[in-house]
Formats: C-alpha cells, sequence, structure tokens
C-alpha cells in the first residue's frame, strides 16, 4: 500500500495494520513509514481522513533515525515546515484512533507531499 502515498489519486491511501487498542496492543510503541527524497524539502505535509492520532516526523540521521522536529497531531491536512531541509526521515505514528468497532490504526490518503 505504500505506492498510494505518493501516485496522485485523490482515492487511494495507506493503513496501518489494525490492533486491538489504539496503542498497538500493547506489542509496540509505533509504526511509521520510511522516506527518501531526491532534493531536499523544508515543507511536509500529511493528509488523513481520520482524526485524532498522534504521530512524529523524524529526520535520518548517519547514525540511524534522529529527534522528533515535529508532532503530527491527527488533524485532516497537516502542513509542517521544517527548521531545516531534510532528504530522508520517518513519519512514526504513536497513537492510534478506532477504524472499525474494536480495531485501532491510522489511514493517510491523497499524498504525503515535500515542498523546498
Amino acid at each position: 500500500m505504500l505506492p498510494h502515498l505518493i501516485d496522485g489519486k485523490d482515492n487511494t491511501y495507506w493503513s496501518t495494520e489494525l490492533y486491538k487498542s489504539s496503542s498497538f496492543g500493547h506489542l509496540k510503541t509505533g509504526v511509521g513509514v520510511d522516506f527518501t527524497l531526491g532534493s531536499p524539502a523544508t515543507i511536509v505535509e500529511v493528509e488523513s481522513p481520520v482524526k485524532g492520532w498522534r504521530g512524529e516526523l523524524l529526520p535520518k540521521t548517519s547514525s540511524g533515525v534522529g529527534t522528533k522536529i515535529a508532532t503530527l497531531d491527527g488533524a485532516s491536512v497537516q502542513r509542517i515546515i521544517l527548521p531545516q531541509p531534510i532528504t530522508s526521515g520517518r513519519i512514526w505514528i504513536i497513537q492510534l484512533v478506532q477504524l472499525k468497532l474494536g480495531r485501532f490504526g491510522v489511514e493517510l490518503s491523497d499524498e504525503l507531499r515535500f515542498y523546498r
């Protein structure tokens, strides 16, 4: 489902697996999507049809994933202006929302967008 994040179609989406609680059924601390860009970005847009989830934008460093540079609050469209350009990183989801009765997850729709 990862290609749906950048396919340019409004009717496609990427989704986490479904869990028994908003805290991943106490199986793990989060789930995410890694990205690598062809050129540096200073603005990131994340769209989701569900509200209330939480996440973080983490840059990649030479030693792995770095410290959080932005908080994702589960709004329908989140536009993050970065203090410094990034070329790679991770969208890390740390709290899910109920998508079905007794099942929790997150859907990211439309596009994950990066701008200079």
